[in-house]
């Protein structure tokens, strides 16, 4: 199977985020890679309306294939106070993983996707990575739950 830490890269992780609310999130996070074309966000908005990607237990992982991405993206981003995501139990998602890929990724997106559910389903993981002060701690502490 896949390790997800594999797509882990440092200039794609955030500590510390500030926006308020999804679409400013998501916002900041397409722009930390040159990704903010309207085009990209929109999409991933569109997939939003679907069914919110805010999974509860303070993680969001929206998704989402679209063209003009380039290849297999995960930018990551982490927020102490938490923001505001139409999560499923209410709260506020302090951990958001965001994954895009080209409409041609259907397996490896799953995969991540899969992955990402796996390694984060436990509450008490989800706060080890909340609680990473540096991009290189999130990546070790993702590869020690990876490896599990």
């Amino acid at each position: 199977m896949i390790n997800v830490s594999e797509y882990l890269i440092e200039e794609n992780i955030i500590i510390g985020l500030k926006a308020k609310n999804k679409k400013g999130i998501l916002k900041h996070l397409l722009a930390s890679k040159g990704l903010d074309k309207g085009s990209i966000l929109q999409g991933i908005m569109k997939r939003e309306e679907l069914e919110s990607t805010g999974f509860g237990n303070g993680l969001a992982i929206p998704h989402a294939r679209i063209d003009g991405v380039p290849a297999m993206t995960l930018l990551v981003g982490v927020s102490k106070e938490g923001i505001e995501f139409d999560a499923l139990d209410g709260k506020p998602a302090k951990l958001i993983f965001l994954i895009l890929a080209p409409k041609s990724e259907t397996k490896l997106y799953i995969n991540i996707l899969a992955k990402l559910m796996k390694v984060t389903e436990k509450t008490k993981s989800l706060k080890e990575l909340i609680d990473c002060d540096t991009p290189q701690s999130f990546i070790a502490k993702f590869q020690s739950l990876e490896s599990m």
